[in-house]
């Protein structure tokens, strides 16, 4: 993820966070504060630690399944009849 890219993200955080708790600009609340009531980490951060999740994952897999996918057992398919739920 890219600097720019994660300092959106976090800007757009910070707005959302300010407007479930109505705290408009002028309330002069800083971003620790918010962090602080809200007991949330980043959202940069939470990007970050499921990408390192999938990254443990793919890893974690045999490189034979990862070279060639086909022989890997494609996901059961499921069909419906219309008109059952």
């Amino acid at each position: 993820m890219s600097v720019a890219t994660r300092q959106r993200l976090d800007a757009f955080d910070q707005w959302y966070l300010r407007h479930i708790l109505c705290l408009p600009y002028t309330a002069h609340v800083s971003y620790l504060t918010i962090r602080k009531r809200t007991n949330q980490s980043r959202v940069s951060n939470t990007v970050l630690d499921q990408r390192l999740k999938l990254f443990g994952h793919v890893s974690a897999e045999p490189v034979h399944r990862l070279i060639m996918p086909g022989h890997s057992k494609p996901p059961p398919t499921v069909y419906h009849r219309i008109g059952n739920v």
